[in-house]
């Protein structure tokens, strides 16, 4: 008899815990900003689960900006490049790298890790002009 008490007991009580886990974790996903939205909204109350949603349609990949062919006005498309930033671009072109941002236009790092994930490189459409050096007549 003693027994059955004692597991009757050891359930009560493992009956409880779990309970007031529940309520913790309710209260977790409560206090979330996703979840303050209000009941009359449509959405499930706070800690049950919703509804199945139909299978979410894959954002379209964002176009790159190619920095050997970007005009000033792409440039600008661009987080945290400005007119001074795109002008840097433009006249230090061509670019073999992402990373000549920093060493050869002398853009800060910030500005650099910004926009290196929406940039690319491709073989500049015209090549940009050099300078000849000129011959020592004799």
């Amino acid at each position: 008899m003693r027994h059955l008490a004692a597991v009757a007991g050891c359930v009560a009580t493992f009956a409880m815990t779990t309970s007031l886990a529940a309520d913790d974790s309710a209260n977790t996903v409560a206090s979330t900003p996703s979840a303050e939205a209000p009941a009359a909204s449509g959405q499930p109350a706070p800690g049950r689960a919703s509804p199945p949603d139909k299978k979410a349609v894959p954002a379209k990949p964002e176009k790159k900006v190619d920095l050997n062919n970007a005009s000033k006005a792409e440039l600008l498309t661009l987080t945290s490049v400005g007119e001074a930033e795109a002008d840097k671009i433009i006249a230090n072109r061509p670019y073999s790298s992402k990373g000549e941002l920093v060493t050869k236009a002398g853009l800060p790092e910030g500005v650099y890790l910004s926009v290196r994930h929406h940039v690319m490189l491709r073989t500049p459409k015209k090549a940009a002009p050099r300078p000849t050096p000129s011959a020592p007549k004799s």
